[in-house]
This record gives structure tokens, sequence and C-alpha cells, in this order.
């Protein structure tokens, strides 16, 4: 659990403050100075909180205005730098959007190749957020997750994993792609409500959404064909963006985070194709698009897409990747899914991968070794599983091998998945309270830095902090576990939790008294947590 707290009662994500127009700026072609300074409304925000917008408008711009490129470069007090682009928003008017990741004083000045959009100065502040438990951009901390907290100086590391509800025999039905959203804010609003519930009701850290074709034309059925007599949409759909800024606002109240797939695959109709393919000139518009629009938001991470080796090469990833992360400088987790040879076709980046370690492997048991191994190859990267390892589904993700994952992948060092129920109207998860023990035990314990996880004799798990103060232990199927304590673990305090059941903490008075060995009250999955965590 990141930390959460009550739904928002507003619907779509607003300014911190209100907006600053800068209104029907003259065309400034016939200007003796046309880049001459102009300085835009100061305005204050709060770190980890909405983000901070102005408006520009001008005639001053040159050809498609969705192609018009303009970028504000933000400077910290402290020295670091972050770019940011302007969007266009109809009407001759584009917008900016920044949250200051840290605590502390900005100021940007705009360049741009159009009169109208350059030399424009903005400064910009940001306070403490008021919500000590707020959360920021999630970034990556050594090879595990974290999020940005606090003043913004330092990131605390998280669990990460990722909620998917397809379809439901409850109403509201689930979503899988942006196209299940409604485009009325009350019935949106009301399902988007029910949908953070159920991921917080099974302990995971983020929901899912595929946009796919969304992105240009809002609402796009997973796998909805286009006949070929009807032209293909090329400029992004404000409807689809005002659905993801709503679903990222009231997660974000939640302190959740939302995990987007930007594309499908080719057979089911969700890849770029029809108007150039990825980074054809739509394609390199969309992203610009992405980085203005959603770029200044915090709680959303992104995977390119699936099934990459149908439509896309390493190679044409690595710019699609490198394209909109230069876009928008912000703190931004952002992978492309690698799978080995598959069907006689395979997609790996090889050692200069991104953001994080996205991968579609499917182990079915042993997940703590298949975790250890991938971590090794992940060059010191954060790894989430994206198969979607979805409730029953390949007649293997039953409860508690999905309880078990969760926790084998968290021991390896931190590896995430995407989980949820099947499509199809799957059945669901018997016991999400026992997924959701992971989360309650994980949340204030995972935070700290950990060596490198040991397998003892007997199948205990041993997971040691750095600092050789803290031990989680953890064994399945046995009612005695192998204590194998950090050097200055103190084993005065020390807790045990069964994850076969709802979160309850068991005090260990005397741990070590019996020798080597703590006997459990019964058989069981246990986990102990020893030291001051």
């Amino acid at each position: 659990m990141l930390g959460r707290r009550s739904p928002p009662t507003c619907g779509p994500l607003l300014p911190a403050v209100l907006l600053a127009v800068l209104a029907t700026l003259p065309a400034l072609g016939a200007q003796e100075n046309p880049a001459a300074s102009r300085l835009l409304p100061p305005q204050l925000g709060h770190v980890h909180g909405s983000f901070l917008e102005w408006e520009v408008t001008t005639t001053a711009y040159d050809g498609d205005p969705y192609d018009v490129q303009a970028f504000a470069e933000f400077m910290h007090e402290a020295g670091a730098t972050y770019t940011v682009p302007l969007f266009y928003a109809g009407d001759d008017t584009w917008r900016l959007r920044f949250s200051g990741p840290r605590v502390g004083s900005y100021s940007a000045t705009t360049r741009s190749d159009h009169d109208g959009l350059a030399g424009l100065d903005v400064r910009a502040t940001f306070a403490p957020n008021p919500d000590p438990r707020a959360i920021g951009f999630m970034v990556p901390s050594g090879d595990a997750f974290a999020v940005l907290v606090g003043d913004g100086s330092r990131a605390r590391r998280t669990i990460y994993n990722v909620y998917q509800r397809h379809d439901s025999k409850t109403d509201p039905d689930g979503v899988e792609t942006a196209a299940h959203l409604s485009d009325d804010p009350r019935v949106r609003g009301r399902h988007i409500e029910a949908l953070l519930d159920e991921v917080e009701r099974h302990g995971m850290q983020a929901l899912f959404i595929l946009v796919g074709n969304n992105w240009f034309s809002w609402p796009r059925e997973y796998d909805e064909p286009v006949p070929d007599d009807v032209p293909r949409r090329t400029y992004p759909d404000p409807v689809t963006f005002e659905i993801l800024e709503d679903v990222l606002a009231r997660a974000q109240a939640r302190r959740l985070f939302v995990h987007l797939w930007a594309w499908g695959d080719a057979e089911n109709n969700n890849a770029p194709d029809g108007f150039g393919g990825i980074n054809s000139p739509v394609d390199v518009r969309l992203q610009y698009y992405i980085a203005g629009r959603l770029g200044s938001i915090p709680n959303w991470t992104m995977s390119l897409g699936y099934d990459l080796e149908e439509w896309v090469s390493p190679t044409e990833a690595r710019i699609w990747h490198d394209t909109l992360t230069s876009f928008n400088t912000l703190p931004r987790l952002v992978g492309a899914r690698e799978f080995g040879v598959w069907r006689g076709e395979s997609f790996e980046l090889g050692a200069n991968k991104f953001g994080y370690f996205s991968n579609d492997y499917r182990p079915e048991s042993d997940f703590f070794d298949h975790a250890l191994e991938l971590f090794d190859r992940a060059h010191a990267l954060p790894l989430l599983y994206e198969r979607r390892f979805l409730h029953t589904r390949d007649d293997v993700w039953d409860g508690q091998t999905t309880r078990r994952a969760l926790w084998q992948f968290t021991l390896a060092g931190g590896a995430g998945g995407i989980w949820g129920v099947l499509w199809g109207d799957g059945p669901e998860y018997p016991e999400p309270a026992h997924l959701r023990t992971h989360d309650e035990f994980w949340s204030a314990r995972f935070v700290h830095d950990f060596e490198r996880p040991q397998r003892l004799a007997d199948g205990t798990i041993a997971l040691h902090s750095s600092d050789g103060r803290r031990t989680v232990l953890y064994a399945e199927a046995t009612d005695r576990i192998t204590l194998d304590l950090a050097p200055s673990a103190d084993a005065r305090t020390a807790i045990a939790v069964d994850t076969r059941a709802p979160y309850v903490e068991i005090e260990l008075r005397a741990l070590g008294a019996e020798g080597d060995h703590w006997r459990a009250p019964y058989a069981s999955d246990w986990a102990i947590a020893i030291g001051a965590f």
C-alpha cells in the first residue's frame, strides 16, 4: 500500500490554482523584437499534488497548430532542469502544465520556432504538500520501484503491482481499454471509484488501462477493426484524454498509480497502423501531445504495449521511448515488454533497457528463482512482469499460486506484476483479503534497502536489510521456520503473519528461545519480520 485516503468528491483533474490566462496575445511577427521576454503570471502549488497550468493564446504561428512545438525549460533553485512542452488546446490556444517534483522555486523561459510561443518567462513555487503521506513521481531506486515523498529530495521504495478488471458480473462493468469508460463525467466517476475500490481491496498499487487506438478515436473497442473505407483519425481525441485525466486524478487522491499500455498487438487492431506506424509524423504528434497534456501528472507509468514482436523492432521501440521521454523530462518510468523466441519471433532490448525491465516471461512455479534470474539481467532496473497473470489464466493462476507469486516476487527484490480478473467474465479471486495481506505486510517494510535474498536449505527465504538491523523470513506449507537473522536484528522485536489469512500480527516475545527455529502454531505459509521496521 502506498498510503491511502478517502476518494475525492471532484471529477476531472484540476490545476492547483485558477488558470493564469494570457489571453489574445497579438501576432508578434510585426514587432521589432518578437521574442522579447514576456512574463506569465507566477503561480504557487504543492509538490506531489495537482499541476499548475498557464494558457497562451496567439496567432503568431505557422502550419498545423498540433504540429507546433514549444518548450519551457524549468530550472529549480538548486539547479535541476526539466523540459516541459506546451500542447495545443484549440482556438489558437496552447497550455503549459508543470508539476515541480521538489519543493522550491522554479523559473523557465519558453523556446519555439513560432514567435507567439517563444520568449515567455514563467515562475512557479512549490511548497510542501499539506498531506505528509502524499506521493509524487515514480522513479527507480536501484533495482526497486520508488516514489518521491516529502520535499521531493528523497525516494521511498515501494512494491508495484497492477490490477486489471476486464469484465464484471456486477454493475459497473470492468475496464481494460479506455473505451470502457463513459464520456459522461457522473457515470464515469462512479465507475472509476468502483474500480479503484477493487484495486485497494486486492492490495494492489495501480490500475491497468490499455489505450490503443483510443488515442485518436474514442471509443474503440479492444479488437474493433477500422473499415478500409473509413478515414483514419490522426489527431489526439480530447475525450480520451479527459477520461485519462479523470482516472489519474481520482487515483492520485487515493495514492494509487495508473499503468498504461500505449498500444496493443497487430492481430487485435491495437497497433499503431493505418497512419504510418510507430514514430511516423502522426505518432510523433501524439507522443508530443501525451508529454504535454499528461506529462506533469505524477501517478502514471507506461509500457509500449504487448506482442511487440508482431509489429515493432527493438530499434523502433527505442526511438519511441527516447522521443517521448525527451519531450518531457520530468521523472517517468516507461518500458517495452520483452520476450524471448515466441512463435518464431522475439523482442529483446539487450543491456540498454528503458526505465524498467518490462517482460512477458511466464513462470508457472519457482517464482522466487525466476525473478532472481531476471534481476540479474535487468541491469539494476526495477522489474515488472507484464504477462498479465489474471486469475485462472493458463489454468495456472488460482488464488494460492497468485498469492505465493506475489510474495516470492517481492522477496526476490521487489518484482511487480499485472494481476486481475480474466476477460470474458472470469471468476473473482476467492480471498482478496489474503492478497491484501501481502500489501499490508510490505507497505512499511519494503521501504528499506535489502541485500540479495537467500534460500536456505529447508526452503526458507531470508531477506536482510543492508544495515544489518532487519530480517524478513518466509516459508510455505510449514509450521517450522529456520531463524537466519541479520547481524544486528533485534529478536525481541519480531512478529509473524499467516499469509494465507487476513492480516494479523502475532507478536513473538521469545524468538530464538527454542534454538535456531521458530515453531508456528499450525502449518501455513508464514512470514516473520524481525527488527524495528
